[in-house]
């Protein structure tokens, strides 16, 4: 299991001060290093979510809210809340969500204070493979999305193009870590993702936890993928 500093500390711990330490440049990172492609990917979820819509979402790992922002532009009338085990991720999203009203929730997602079936749409960008337990993060995710509800995750896929494979090995630790001052946490996001489990494992945890109509879609060379699945 990748971890961001070292093989002993908790990855929970280790994730949750990851994240405090980089919030700051976090936006600023995201953009340079994707080279805004990640708008895009948003725009993608985004998309898919409006044709469901939901009254009622929760945007898991939600950062600095940018999903969160994406979504409300399209569901205007929805009620949002933003769960992230960061305090200086969500300190960061709540200034930026002050004009849409949305809740925020300090926790791990692997036991969220949330009641069962509370979400009609659960979503989450880049945010399972730093879950410290997946399958048991994808069961409370189930569990708080109603029968019927929706789960829509975006997350970033084992790279297959050379030059790609070079520059997020490579190139990205380097300058995310000159920009953020913490190299291992830019270092620890190749790692993690070259642990993450393949399209078809990860459809079968998802298939584990009361979810059906499971559907996948690549983006940009298969950088990363969406998964759209469904609570029986």
């Amino acid at each position: 299991m990748a971890k961001p500093y070292n093989e002993i500390e908790a990855k929970q711990q280790q994730v949750e001060n990851m994240f405090d330490r980089i919030a700051p440049r976090y936006d600023l990172l995201n953009k340079m290093l994707s080279l805004r492609i990640d708008r895009t990917w948003r725009k993608r979820v985004v998309k898919m979510a409006v044709a469901l819509a939901p009254e009622n979402i929760l945007d898991v790992a939600c950062g600095t809210a940018d999903l969160t922002l994406a979504l409300h532009k399209r569901l205007p009338t929805a009620k949002f809340t933003g769960l992230d085990l960061s305090g200086q991720m969500i300190e960061i999203a709540k200034k930026k969500t002050e004009h849409i009203g949305c809740e925020f929730i300090h926790s791990g997602v692997e036991q969220m204070p949330i009641a069962d079936g509370a979400f009609d749409l659960v979503t989450c960008a880049f945010g399972v493979r730093n879950f410290e337990d997946l399958p048991r993060g994808i069961s409370e995710m189930s569990r708080i999305l109603r029968p019927g509800g929706s789960m829509l995750i975006l997350e970033l896929s084992r790279a297959r193009n050379p030059l790609f494979k070079f520059y997020f090995k490579h190139i990205l630790p380097a300058i995310g870590g000159l920009i953020s001052g913490d190299r291992k946490a830019y270092e620890y996001l190749p790692a993690s993702v070259s642990e993450f489990p393949s399209k078809e494992k990860f459809a079968d945890i998802l298939r584990g936890q009361n979810l059906v109509d499971i559907q996948t879609k690549s983006l940009t060379g298969s950088i990363v993928t969406i998964y759209k699945c469904t609570k029986r």
